[in-house]
């Protein structure tokens, strides 16, 4: 066997084993396995190329040394498994994984070295905050010089394959899955009112007098180069003196269009928190107004928001049933005899628990 057929099925089950670390672990638990996941990784690298081959996909073989390191890590991952379950999730998904990355091949989808560094880096940087990550990471820097080249190298391939693999699914979806319509999205919002709405919290006082508003907002206005506290105190303190019907001078607007706002609301969403305005109503009446809390986002970003939900939904029920049609029309084959003992799967079962999530 060359070592280029092996470093597909190591490439590929080493990122599957990092997406266990990060995913299914939690952090508070997570002591110490990032070393051990590290020091999988690094047996499974420098093992020889020969050895028992457990399957095939589509004349490309799946070794037994790869899938033990890759059930082992499930298990230090998700301790409930057992040996057998490991196994068979471990295999299934890795058939999987060479199967999509054989029609990424196919379709002529190839992602440099180059970029699949950068992402690695950029993995490497972010996992300084992931307690198995960090571990993880630490783990490689402290080995032998070519021992850590062997493990990041390969780690590197996994993420060269897995975004090959990605940008098939992308544009397999792309040309496939239609965009939502302006009514698929009206119909959405309405069907989730409170998701996508905007909220706007303003501190007010209300006046039918000009000039005694324009006193009050002078002081405000003075106040607040003292800081916040003294504006707070100050509205405070005209509430209780021109509006003592009210029992708190703060108002919380939820919307999702500027039209649903009372008119001083909608002139409040130009200005940044903290800002302080005095606003004439139509009527003849005054409002001073004070922002203290602003998410706004354009009906138009709404839209192209809940467009995108709705259409990644469709692209993740796509190319869910993209995967199962790949690993039907795929030529598997598993040698039980090289399996361990009393693990048998069959196709039925691989399309089950490389699908699971």
């Amino acid at each position: 066997m060359s070592m280029k057929g092996s470093i597909l099925g190591v490439a590929i089950s080493i990122l599957i084993l990092g997406l266990l670390a990060l995913v299914w672990r939690p952090p508070g638990a997570a002591q110490g396995i990032g070393q051990r996941l590290a020091e999988i990784q690094a047996r499974t690298v420098g093992s020889s190329d020969e050895g028992p081959v457990v399957a095939t996909v589509n004349g490309k073989p799946i070794f037994l040394h790869v899938i033990e390191a890759s059930a082992a890590t499930a298990r230090l991952m998700r301790p409930e498994l057992d040996e057998q379950m490991a196994f068979k999730v471990a295999l299934a998904k890795t058939i999987l994984n060479t199967a999509l990355y054989q029609q990424a091949r196919k379709a002529g989808i190839d992602v440099s070295r180059e970029e699949a560094e950068e992402v690695y880096q950029r993995m490497k940087q972010v996992g300084q905050g992931h307690p198995v990550a960090k571990d993880y990471f630490e783990t490689v820097q402290k080995m032998p010089p070519e021992q850590r080249r062997q493990v990041t190298d390969v780690l590197i391939e996994g993420y060269r394959q897995a975004m090959a693999v990605s940008r098939w699914e992308n544009q397999m979806a792309q040309k496939a899955v239609p965009r939502p319509s302006d009514e698929e999205v009206r119909a959405y919002l309405q069907a989730h009112p409170q998701e996508f709405r905007n909220v706007l919290a303003l501190s007010t006082l209300y006046f039918t007098d000009e000039a005694t508003a324009n006193e009050v907002y002078a002081s405000l206005r003075k106040a607040a180069e003292q800081g916040p506290q003294a504006v707070d105190a100050l509205f405070r303190e005209a509430a209780q003196k021109y509006n003592p019907e009210r029992t708190s001078t703060v108002e919380v607007f939820t919307f999702l269009v500027p039209a649903e706002l009372p008119d001083y609301a909608r002139d409040a969403l130009q200005y940044n928190q903290g800002a302080v305005h005095l606003f004439r109503r139509s009527d003849g009446t005054f409002v001073i107004y004070r922002v203290d809390r602003v998410i706004y986002v354009p009906e138009d970003r709404i839209y192209e928001q809940v467009r995108e939900r709705i259409w990644q939904e469709r692209k993740r029920v796509f190319v869910n049933q993209l995967q199962q049609r790949v690993l039907q029309e795929a030529d598997i084959h598993i040698y039980e005899d090289n399996l361990p003992d009393g693990i048998r799967l069959s196709k039925q079962e691989i399309l089950r628990l490389a699908l699971s999530r």
